[in-house]
């Protein structure tokens, strides 16, 4: 557990999709949200709310703006590339800071059990590759400077050796930045990724027992030769890698109706391959 900063001052970092780290915020009692257990009806959410979000939360773009400079700058002080400001993980990371101010909590995981990697493989149908996450959060009456608020943030994140890590990480390739307000309380998440590849097309969110899936993909300098599907319940693969067709439709997926991560493989050397896992995806 980590808490840094002064009284009503908090944050957390996630190294990667697989390692959390929890820290508790007790913040007002506000609406309930509708039933969001499943991909479908997370993700319908959660565009509704960008488009229109909950009444009396707002974004501060100024300060996602500033986030964003100061972590390129800190990288660049490091001899690190910059990351590229991604609308599609921003908007990840807005519907999680909504989240959090909606339901009260503050956490990597929300009350449904999902992670950072689990927000991107459903809101981006596209993104193939590694995923991390800061947020922090801050309570009590604040002025609305938005400025002095990024810097704040920023600061304890690199005070913080967790945080400090996860922004000079020299993978990442893309950041999107959030920061979502409500009454007297602030929540800012990044969400950074590592983007090996995207899909052609972005993948549906939920396909029938037998049909065909396009997953060809194209990447900076690497394209995805083999998929799977991983079953997170279960902990497991179904079944052996798959090819990746060169037409639109891959081999039909005659696997158990359930929710899976698609899987790329992308090879390095005879017989060896990198794993970078894609969008969530339902059979039914």
């Amino acid at each position: 557990m980590l808490s840094i900063g002064r009284i009503g001052l908090n944050f957390s970092g996630l190294f990667a999709a697989t390692f959390a780290v929890v820290v508790s915020l007790t913040l007002p009692a506000l609406a309930q949200l509708p039933d969001i257990r499943s991909l479908e009806s997370y993700g319908n959410w959660a565009y509704q709310v960008l488009a229109q979000p909950p009444t009396g939360i707002g974004f501060m773009a100024n300060a996602e703006a500033d986030i964003l400079a100061q972590t390129n700058q800190t990288r660049a002080q490091s001899g690190l590339t910059s990351v590229i400001g991604s609308a599609q993980l921003q908007a990840v990371a807005r519907v999680h800071a909504i989240d959090m101010l909606e339901r009260g909590f503050f956490n990597h995981v929300n009350p449904e059990g999902r992670g950072p990697a689990d927000r991107v493989g459903i809101l981006d149908r596209s993104f193939i590759g590694t995923t991390g996450e800061n947020i922090a959060s801050k309570s009590g009456f604040f002025e609305r400077d938005e400025a002095g608020l990024a810097r704040q943030f920023h600061n304890n994140w690199m005070g913080s050796e967790g945080h400090r890590q996860n922004i000079l990480r020299g993978n990442w390739t893309a950041l999107g930045v959030g920061v979502a307000y409500r009454d007297g309380a602030v929540v800012a998440v990044q969400v950074f990724g590592n983007e090996k590849a995207r899909l052609e097309q972005p993948a549906p969110i939920s396909v029938r027992r037998g049909e065909g899936l396009d997953l060809r993909a194209r990447g900076g300098n690497a394209t995805p030769q083999l998929f799977d599907l991983w079953d997170p319940v279960r902990m497991r693969t179904v079944g052996r890698p798959m090819q990746i067709g060169s037409g639109l439709i891959d081999g039909a997926l005659a696997v158990a109706a359930g929710t899976y991560s698609v899987r790329f493989y992308f090879a390095e050397g005879a017989g060896r391959f990198q794993i970078f896992t894609g969008p969530r995806l339902i059979v039914r």
